[in-house]
């Protein structure tokens, strides 16, 4: 399917509605006037009984929300998934390289080591996260300048799918891509906002 032209225009024309329909919405919602006249091509209608000013609106709610969904539809991926992974992926990283270390440290012989990361880079999904790693580790011994370096290089760190961390490195992910990237805000917001009357109409009927 190919893509629809200037989907990107119509997509911004579509949320600017919606956000303005939903706007008005709940602002009638919370004031519940009512149409006691409508003009139509200059002539104008008495209604015998008043209309609530929500009952046409919902109609054009409904058509925005429709154009709105339809037009993200047509621009297809953002970027949202990949900002995610690879934030993921860095926290990930980052804690196969702690562990690792804390594991170096622990078979050696108690001298001081200092860690230099190369490339981490993922060689496995199954059952979690394998990472590959590649850097260096200085050794300096006890004795006055008993020095060494060692490579590392394709060492793989496992941490396993049940594993805390992972959950902990998801959570922190997500919450990233709200806070420090436009995503969120230009795709998922205007969702949320659109909702809110359908909420308000909820406390409505329970009230």
């Amino acid at each position: 399917m190919g893509m629809i032209p200037d989907a990107r225009a119509g997509f911004i024309r579509q949320r600017r509605s919606l956000l303005l329909i939903s706007i008005a919405l709940i602002a009638f919602q919370t004031t519940g006037a009512t149409l006691h006249r409508i003009v139509l091509f200059g002539n104008t209608v008495d209604l015998d009984s008043p209309l609530r000013v929500t009952a046409p609106l919902w109609i054009a709610w409904f058509y925005f929300l429709a154009r709105y969904y339809q037009y993200l539809r047509a621009l297809g991926d953002q970027g949202i998934k990949a900002q995610y992974t690879d934030r993921f992926m860095t926290l990930a990283g980052r804690e196969a390289w702690t562990r690792f270390a804390k594991a170096f440290t622990r078979a050696g012989d108690g001298s001081e080591m200092h860690f230099e990361r190369g490339e981490t880079y993922v060689v496995d999904w199954v059952g979690g996260v394998t990472f590959n790693l590649e850097g260096s580790v200085t050794t300096k011994g006890k004795a006055p300048g008993q020095m060494e370096v060692q490579e590392v290089r394709d060492i793989k760190q496992r941490i396993p799918a049940r594993d805390p961390y992972l959950l902990w490195a998801r959570l922190r992910a997500g919450w990233w891509v709200v806070v420090h990237t436009p995503l969120f805000t230009e795709y998922v917001l205007p969702l949320l906002v659109a909702t809110t009357p359908l909420f308000w109409e909820g406390l409505q009927l329970f009230r």
